[in-house]
């Protein structure tokens, strides 16, 4: 099928729709497509291409014309697989594809083909034609976003295991400084008794802040192993109740004079959760509430509703900043008002993080100097 045959072909076809039997319009309307146009026989060769795929492969339409299209523009590995679209379209298929190119000037482009057959008056296929979008921009902003995300993993990989061994590297010193305090109280308390309250002042900052280190060393590992995926939940049927009264005892060891206790509420259940998480991200919010307030004792509710089960934690101490709300759950952040109460700013990102893998929310509700409310919500 010739280009001449092709042209007129199709505009039969545009005289019945417009009432115009003019080549020129056919051809005008081919001109004016921001897409390329290309019209290939049954032998693959090049019968017509528009002024827009010229312009995108940078060849002029006299050294298409009469050429395989695959053996000017497709590298060997394109060839194959546009064998198979050829074959495709000589069974009467249409369809899309993304292919690359060589352009005229030797650089790499891509096209984005929609292919289908021409069908001539008798039904028979006499060749196709193909709508060619230019997304070379795209697949290079493709490529450069991958090549991105691969240099991304890579740092991130760097990063999970210098946390790791850094952590790890930090225990031995810490464990070796703690060792040693624990023999100079045993040497003050046998050679300087008279002086034993006095040094074990000092002693006691050491421990403390060694204890401060670790905890440090602790949840930094943790943000790593959420972050690179390791974490893993296990549900099982839990007695919430139970638990939260246990917690409760772990908690007094730090509450002084002060109580917590635990207000239930509805018909107690056995819920799917993961004891760990839930124990860690409850104590972790209770630990709070005691350091960031100082008179009233928390509230600690547990209510068993029809939808889900909720536990809140009330203190009515310093409260969060409205406008640094929002920065909450970000690691290493601490609001403005905490800057003479020790704390690492990791603790709610990890017990965000750990109601998230109980398939839970959590929501805080704070006003500066009037207090905190955390609620987790947690499925049935």
């Amino acid at each position: 099928m010739g280009e001449n045959q092709t042209v007129d072909f199709i505009t039969k076809a545009l005289v019945e729709l417009t009432g115009t039997n003019s080549v020129q319009l056919f051809i005008g309307l081919i001109e004016m497509m921001n897409d390329g146009v290309m019209v290939v026989d049954n032998k693959e060769q090049v019968i017509f291409v528009n002024s827009r795929f010229s312009a995108i492969t940078g060849y002029p339409k006299e050294e298409l014309i009469g050429k395989v299209a695959a053996e000017v523009l497709l590298a060997k590995k394109a060839k194959i697989e546009m064998d198979e679209k050829v074959e495709d379209r000589s069974s009467g298929i249409s369809e899309s594809y993304d292919v690359q190119i060589v352009l005229k000037n030797g650089d790499i482009g891509w096209l984005r083909i929609s292919g289908s057959p021409i069908y001539d008056v008798d039904g028979k296929i006499v060749g196709s034609i193909g709508i060619h979008g230019d997304i070379t921009k795209e697949k290079k902003q493709e490529l450069s976003l991958k090549i991105a995300l691969e240099k991304e993993k890579e740092l991130n990989l760097l990063k999970s295991q210098f946390v790791s061994t850094a952590s790890h590297q930090f225990r031995t010193p810490l464990a070796i400084i703690q060792s040693n305090v624990e023999l100079m109280c045993m040497k003050i308390v046998k050679d300087l008794p008279n002086k034993k309250g006095k040094y074990n002042v000092y002693n006691e900052r050491i421990r403390t802040e060694i204890t401060n280190m670790t905890d440090l060393m602790d949840q930094v590992l943790m943000i790593d192993k959420i972050n690179t995926g390791k974490l893993e939940s296990k549900l099982v049927g839990t007695n919430l109740v139970q638990i939260c009264k246990e917690i409760i005892k772990k908690v007094d060891q730090i509450a002084g004079q002060r109580c917590i206790e635990l207000n239930v509420f509805g018909h107690p259940r056995i819920v799917l959760t993961d004891v760990q998480l839930f124990e860690h991200a409850v104590l972790n919010l209770l630990s709070n509430a005691l350091k960031y307030s100082s008179e009233k004792n928390p509230v600690f509710n547990l209510l068993f509703q029809d939808e889900d089960v909720q536990i809140e934690i009330i203190d009515d101490g310093i409260g969060i900043p409205k406008n640094e709300q929002k920065l909450l759950f970000q690691p290493f952040f601490r609001a403005s008002n905490t800057f003479d109460i020790q704390g690492t700013g990791l603790g709610l990102r990890i017990v965000k993080d750990f109601t998230e893998k109980m398939g839970g929310q959590i929501n805080i509700e704070s006003k500066e100097n009037m207090g905190t409310k955390v609620k987790l919500i947690l499925p049935n």
